[in-house]
């Protein structure tokens, strides 16, 4: 049997999550929350439900992650749509379609706001402004985002780094616009930005000196005087890497020296970086260096029996 929402009016004013929770009687496997609390992605296992997407405070980008499963689209009561296909990608917007789920599946959704996304298409070159809805599409880009997504969920828990989130949420909305753009109204091209030398010193100098807190692409951009959208890609032409990945890096190698230097437990060391956790640190030490903390200080010449 299917379950409903009873009261679509009383769902205007949630926000995507609380509307799916609602109607799939349980709350999401997990979620992952930026450094505001707000809810970035979650992931899902649905059961023959019936939803109403109406004034939800979100678009919903949905990725079918497993299961075999009927979903029946309807727009202004008609059928628009049938059938999600594994690996596949979905974009729900905010309102006016009606999904009906039959069988078993389970997703990954990210949330996007209309307010962010109209941020984005103002201060890129992006030459359309708004994202089509479009159903059960191969997208080969988009599905290796929701595997990376998937990868730091499985690997991090809720635990995932607000920069990273941020950052990708940026080039998230970037590529939508960029290959899943509705018609409508073009802007005109802007001057390609680039950032200043001093600019950009005052960004790593920044990104050292405060490595224990966490950092958010707004922050970052606004030492920077750009946007967050022009910041991050700005930032990655004069660097080489991106600012997750400059950062993560210069918080690898200042626990490595430290690994060899100091007596502290490797808790300790991690927490000092500005890792959220012990396994969140081992995890991504191994993955850059090849060798868990542990053995990183045991082959240094530090060796504590941890």
């Amino acid at each position: 049997m299917i379950r409903t929402l009873r009261n679509t009016a009383a769902v205007s004013a949630q926000s995507g999550p609380d509307l799916i929770a609602s109607a799939n009687g349980s709350g999401p496997l997990a979620r992952l929350r930026g450094s505001d609390q707000s809810l970035f992605a979650a992931r899902w296992h649905h059961e023959d439900c019936r939803l109403p997407v109406t004034g939800a405070a979100q678009n919903i980008l949905c990725f079918h992650e497993s299961g075999t499963t009927n979903v029946d689209k309807y727009e202004d009561g008609k059928l628009a749509g049938t059938r999600s296909v594994v690996g596949t990608v979905t974009f729900i917007p905010c309102d006016g379609t009606v999904w009906e789920i039959h069988g078993e599946c389970q997703v990954l959704h990210v949330y996007l706001a209309p307010s962010l996304i109209a941020e984005c298409a103002a201060q890129l070159d992006a030459p359309r402004t708004a994202i089509a809805s479009f159903f059960s599409q191969y997208d080969p880009w988009l599905a290796g985002f929701f595997k990376m997504l998937a990868a730091e969920c499985e690997l991090y828990g809720d635990e995932v780094d607000s920069l990273l989130l941020s950052q990708s949420q940026s080039v998230l909305i970037a590529h939508l616009l960029r290959w899943h753009a509705r018609p409508g109204e073009q802007q005109s091209p802007r001057t390609a930005q680039t950032i200043a030398p001093r600019r950009l010193r005052a960004v790593v100098d920044y990104m050292q000196a405060n490595l224990s807190k966490s950092m958010t692409l707004k922050e970052l951009a606004d030492l920077a005087c750009l946007s967050e959208f022009h910041f991050a890609r700005c930032f990655k032409d004069a660097t080489g890497s991106s600012p997750y990945r400059y950062l993560l890096e210069r918080r690898i190698a200042t626990a490595a020296g430290l690994l060899t230097t100091d007596d502290r437990p490797i808790k300790t060391i991690a927490y000092a970086v500005g890792f959220s956790s012990a396994r969140h640190f081992s995890a991504s030490f191994k993955a850059t260096l090849g060798k868990s903390p542990l053995e990183y200080r045991r082959d240094n010449g530090r060796s504590r029996g941890e």
